[in-house]
């Protein structure tokens, strides 16, 4: 367990003969505006059978699209326009 954020990073996973069987490690990312940590993406890894799954990382797009709009785009003539589309 993270000391920082009280989240689970490592989960070891035995089946019912005691033998490791998987492995989920949960990755995070420091979100500097908001001081705090957010999930980066996870990955389960399967002993048995020698495959991985590595899902829902963060990294790869951006996590906002800043747009600046001038004055007349929220008059509500183009309003109307915009909703009615």
């Amino acid at each position: 367990m993270d000391v920082d954020s009280w989240t689970i990073l490592v989960v070891d996973i035995y089946h019912n003969r005691d033998q490791l069987w998987r492995i989920l490690e949960y990755y995070q990312i420091v979100i500097t505006w908001t001081d705090s940590f957010g999930p980066a993406g996870h990955a389960i890894y399967d002993l048995q059978s020698n495959r991985y799954l590595a899902m829902e990382f963060a990294n790869e797009e951006p996590l906002f699209n800043e747009q600046t709009f001038d004055e007349s785009y929220l008059r509500t003539s183009n309003v109307r326009k915009i909703a009615r589309r």
